[in-house]
């Protein structure tokens, strides 16, 4: 029973410690290779760092908790629950709104609308409600053992509830990419399967470890083996947040692999080129510039799109527009304003 609750805490312990180098390593790797991305973004990414460092620090309190002050007393069920765990319960629900919210965020961007997102939030809050309800029950309980006995029903409702959530979000970001997927260029499909794929890696990931946190919960009664699994879900979480957003690199690498894009409609036109910057989180703003054409006798046209896998074009050319609305056409050579682009790279 003592490899069941203390061994099996210490080696979850172990493995969080690890895996936070590792969120230590992308947190860095971030910051070097996207210096020009949005100040919320940067300080979303710095705000989940210093939260999983109280969350180490809070595991290895546990740890010398039960190893060290409590050295010898094989009564671990019996022990007031240290104030370490009870912290370590609502830091990681913090982890989990911060990173989850930002899949939420990129669920409504791509959605346009709220049922999806909204159910997903509504989620999290109920989650978030049951967390805080154990994380001060567990402060007042006189024992582990009376803590997960009294209050079962709120900890399976917690893992219950997240584990659901946790794989629901990476569903449906996998739905609305394929949606993308059928109306994409072909020069992006390859962007968007990787896509598809690192989403079903990183989520479903932590999604099967909640699961299998209840999973232990409910066969492994008066053992500490959900508690370690528990003790890495955090962790998983923001890592694979870091390694969504440290995979734009590879990405705009394999966007670059075509970088002229030739912007003319016939041969009699001059050619355009657009040059991706090899500078990352760059964004470009190229403003109209002359070429001599011949007039083709046809109205202007404007391209739109709202897939954010395509580019947006707008010919804005004033005195087309005017010979369109009269009707008259001239084949003399006259200049003509190149298409209006805002790339976001």
């Amino acid at each position: 029973m003592f490899d069941g609750q203390i061994g099996a805490l210490e080696i979850g312990i172990i493995v969080s410690i690890f895996l936070f180098g590792v969120t230590t390593a992308q947190t860095f790797l971030y910051y070097q290779l996207f210096p020009l991305d949005s100040k919320w973004m940067k300080r979303l990414v710095w705000a989940v760092w210093l939260i999983e460092l109280g969350h180490s620090i809070s595991a290895l309190h546990a740890l010398y908790f039960y190893t060290v002050l409590q050295f010898g007393n094989q009564a671990v069920g019996t022990m007031k629950v240290p104030l370490s765990i009870a912290l370590n319960l609502i830091i990681s629900e913090v982890v989990f709104v911060l990173v989850q919210g930002y899949y939420i965020t990129r669920i409504y961007r791509f959605s346009r609308t709220w049922y999806i997102s909204g159910l997903c939030v509504i989620l999290l809050v109920v989650r978030f409600v049951g967390t805080v309800v154990a994380t001060v029950e567990a402060t007042i309980m006189t024992s582990l053992d009376q803590y997960t006995t009294d209050w079962e029903w709120d900890l399976v409702g917690i893992l219950s509830v997240g584990a659901f959530t946790d794989l629901a979000i990476p569903c449906v970001l996998v739905y609305y990419l394929a949606m993308k997927r059928s109306s994409a260029y072909d020069t992006t499909l390859a962007i968007v399967d990787k896509l598809i794929l690192w989403t079903i890696e990183t989520g479903l990931l932590t999604g099967l470890l909640a699961v299998l946190i209840l999973i232990f919960f409910k066969t492994l009664p008066g053992r500490f083996a959900w508690m370690a699994v528990y003790m890495n879900l955090p962790k998983m979480f923001s890592n694979s947040f870091l390694a969504n957003l440290n995979s734009r690199f590879k990405l705009r690498a394999m966007n670059e692999k075509v970088d002229v894009v030739d912007m003319s409609a016939d041969a009699t036109l001059d050619r355009n080129t657009i040059h991706f910057p090899h500078r990352l989180g760059a964004r470009v703003n190229i403003t109209s510039q002359q070429t001599k054409t011949v007039d083709d006798g046809m109205p202007p046209v404007q391209y739109t799109s709202n897939d954010p896998f395509k580019i947006e074009m707008q010919n804005r050319n004033s005195s087309d527009d005017a010979d369109a609305e009269d009707g008259t056409q001239s084949t003399s050579s006259r200049d003509r304003k190149a298409p209006v682009i805002d790339i976001t790279i």
